[in-house]
């Protein structure tokens, strides 16, 4: 466990020089071991230069017939749009 602690200090003091104040920088990790994740997060935590937020992923789910409406109006026609198509390709 001490090779573990040694090389995330290392990486955080490589980061430290790299970022300012001034120019910060915002960096998404990809966690790969559930396991290891308090343990990095608490790890961070640790250096004043780093800001540990929680990302919120929404889904957000497209609603079918919210489109309903939307050629009305226009002179379009299912074979008119295939023969469009097939002229770009």
């Amino acid at each position: 466990m001490d090779n573990v602690a040694e090389l995330c200090f290392a990486i955080a003091k490589s980061l430290s020089l790299l970022f300012s104040k001034t120019n910060m920088e915002k960096i998404t990790l990809t966690i790969k071991d559930e396991s290891k994740k308090l343990f990095f997060l608490e790890l961070l935590k640790q250096f004043d230069f780093i800001e540990v937020e929680k990302a919120i992923h929404q889904e957000e789910s497209y609603n079918f017939f919210s489109s309903a409406g939307m050629w009305k109006g226009r002179d379009i026609s299912a074979d008119k749009l295939r023969e469009q198509a097939w002229k770009r390709s």
